[in-house]
């Protein structure tokens, strides 16, 4: 910080610049260095305990200073924009441009085309379902995308879900349905997060990681649709392979992922082995955006548990039996009801299948 502040004053007295802008890569201030932000918050404070700078943005200095030229922005490839880390414009996000980061020689990035186009296909369903659903709950009364907008704070973790949705006058169920598609939508632009197509190969965690966030959206919406929306991202995905034929393509990908236990079930889960091994002072109520609402052990086979899905104010019935409470080995049928939709499905669950995320909480 020291060093950055005297640097900032050499430029002020050489330049004598009205305005200084300094740019390094957000993630200077986290993971690539330890205690960037550290360093960040120091300056900061040096800036404000002095008088040689002020801290603004470029909103706040074009309000003070209005523009007295313009400037033609270089459109890049396709007229698609610019970015800092591939010389071809955007291309690095959407085709086999050439940027990379390491790999074989042999390796292309021709699955990042396909990957964009399967999530292009389903945005468009989701936003057509979005639209739809809105205008109905709302009796078009209400825009939905200002509503999405609006819906900022709560998917940056300011406010909770039925905080937001206390400003209307909507019944439980509509409550609900609006948190799923909102939700929906997070997910749904989660899955266009750029690492995603920054780096070498499709098998890499950060396009696996994005077409989970994809399959969550899918998940969740597949509800308003006739169509199979599965089906049709895994043939979609199918046509976006991985440089080694071991790790597949998108669709075996996709598969992979939807081995895992949904969050509602995961959550029961972790709720029987905290009271299995914990304390009762050290019993959790929480786990992720689930909540425990009721917890209540049958006998020394059965245990019911009502647990609620923050998010999408959805609500469970998890109903788990263990055959052989007896042994040391961990044995598990959880069968998950919807009380609101009456759905419902069972899963069986050994102790292999317990998530590495729960066992560093147990």
């Amino acid at each position: 910080a020291d060093l950055l502040y005297h640097r900032l004053l050499t430029i002020k007295k050489e330049d004598r610049e009205s305005l200084i802008h300094t740019a390094t890569d957000g993630e200077i201030y986290g993971h690539h260095e330890p205690y960037g932000d550290m360093a960040l918050a120091a300056l900061i404070k040096k800036v404000e305990d002095r008088e040689d700078f002020t801290i603004t943005n470029y909103a706040a200095y074009l309000s003070n200073h209005p523009a007295l030229d313009e400037a033609f922005l270089y459109l890049g490839e396709e007229e698609k924009g610019t970015s800092w880390s591939c010389s071809h414009g955007v291309s690095r996000w959407y085709k086999n441009c050439g940027c990379h980061t390491g790999g074989d020689d042999t390796w292309n990035q021709k699955w990042r085309t396909p990957l964009r186009e399967s999530f292009d296909h389903l945005s468009k369903e989701i936003d057509t379902i979005f639209e739809r659903e809105v205008r109905h709950i709302f009796k078009d009364q209400q825009d939905p995308w200002d509503l999405l907008h609006g819906f900022a704070p709560v998917a940056s973790a300011l406010i909770d879900m039925k905080s937001f949705l206390s400003s209307y006058a909507l019944d439980h169920e509509d409550e609900q349905t609006l948190a799923t598609l909102l939700i929906g939508q997070q997910y749904k632009h989660f899955c266009y997060t750029s690492c995603g197509w920054f780096f070498n190969d499709l098998a890499g965690i950060e396009p696996r990681q994005n077409i989970t966030y994809a399959l969550m959206a899918l998940q969740l919406y597949q509800k308003f649709s006739t169509q199979d929306l599965l089906a049709q991202l895994l043939e979609d995905l199918l046509k976006a392979k991985a440089n080694r034929k071991q790790d597949g393509t998108g669709k075996d990908i996709a598969l992979e992922e939807l081995k895992t236990l949904p969050g509602e079930v995961e959550a029961a889960l972790f709720f029987i082995l905290n009271r299995r091994v914990a304390q009762e002072k050290d019993y959790s109520k929480e786990y992720g955006y689930f909540s425990l609402d009721a917890y209540n052990k049958q006998d020394n086979h059965t245990q019911v548990l009502r647990i609620t899905n923050k998010l999408t104010l959805t609500t469970y019935v998890c109903t788990a039996t263990d055959p052989n409470p007896e042994k040391s080995t961990l044995e598990y049928t959880i069968t998950s009801l919807d009380i609101n939709h009456q759905t419902q499905q069972s899963f069986f669950l050994e102790q292999n299948m317990i998530p590495l995320r729960m066992r560093d909480l147990l």
